[in-house]
């Protein structure tokens, strides 16, 4: 395969496959290689505990997260909360506790679409329109 090539786009991460092998022989045959691993490991890398501590709950209802952050939905308006702006997160009483930088606390049921934000000690907000007006506001968006 490789003596016909003039390039050759690989995905390995160096752990002794045939693909490494393939790797190998091309730069040994001063054929250009891109190995996406390489470009994408940075990417997907899980280089916050916030996001590692999520990989357990990946089907709690109205909320998602990606690479740059969380995004809870409710009343069909999604709302994005950045890694950056968490400062820790837990699993109690059958929900996520999400403690803000801005001492801000979402509550997300891991069952239900039930969703409450308190704020500074405050009483709090159930999954409503409200909710979501004051997570932009405490956010600093309008």
């Amino acid at each position: 395969m490789v003596d016909n090539c003039c390039e050759v786009i690989a995905y390995s991460n160096g752990d002794g496959s045939g693909t490494l092998y393939t790797i190998d022989r091309a730069t040994k045959n001063n054929i250009n290689v891109l190995n996406l691993y390489d470009e994408l490991a940075e990417y997907f890398a899980i280089d916050c505990d916030v996001k590692r501590f999520l990989q357990e709950h990946t089907r709690v209802p109205d909320m998602k997260y990606g690479r740059e952050g969380v995004i809870f939905s409710g009343n069909n308006q999604p709302f994005p909360v950045n890694f950056e702006q968490i400062n820790t997160v837990e699993s109690k009483r059958g929900r996520l506790i999400f403690t803000l930088k801005n001492d801000t606390v979402i509550g997300k049921s891991l069952f239900s679409e039930d969703c409450w934000i308190r704020s500074f000690g405050g009483e709090p907000l159930t999954n409503s329109s409200k909710w979501f007006s004051a997570l932009k506001k405490l956010l600093g968006r309008q």
